[in-house]
């Protein structure tokens, strides 16, 4: 009998709709959740576990994927995501991410693309 592969839980934090399209394409067979600011993300993360959680650092308001970083450094072990990827123009925004979550376990990726965005063009994930 032959398994079937698991549908992963992803959550795409990401405040900038062509991004949004493009991860949306590439992710288009997880159960994907999509929270566009801070807010949403506490609130996604609050109402159940991700396998990937997709974090971009610039989100358009006060708060940005850094504040979002250190709230998920507070989660149980056993709710934190298993794997985020940092996809961001800013590097330092990224690294900034990145560090806090290694520091707790969490497997890191950073994706970095440059500014402006192109569309047609695959700059991340």
């Amino acid at each position: 009998m032959t398994k079937c592969p698991q549908v992963r839980r992803v959550l795409v934090v990401e405040n900038d709709p062509d991004r949004l399209a493009v991860l949306r394409r590439r992710f288009r067979s997880a159960r994907l959740t999509v929270a566009t600011g801070y807010s949403d993300a506490i609130k996604a993360l609050r109402a159940c576990r991700f396998d990937v959680v997709l974090l971009d650092h610039d989100l358009g308001g006060s708060r940005n994927g850094c504040d979002v970083a250190f709230w998920m450094r507070r989660l149980p072990v056993a709710r934190r995501p298993v794997r985020v990827l940092v996809h961001s123009s800013s590097v330092r925004g990224a690294l900034a991410i990145a560090t806090t979550l290694k520091w707790v376990g969490v497997r890191v990726e950073v994706r970095h693309y440059e500014q402006p965005y192109e569309p047609g063009r695959k700059p991340f994930v």
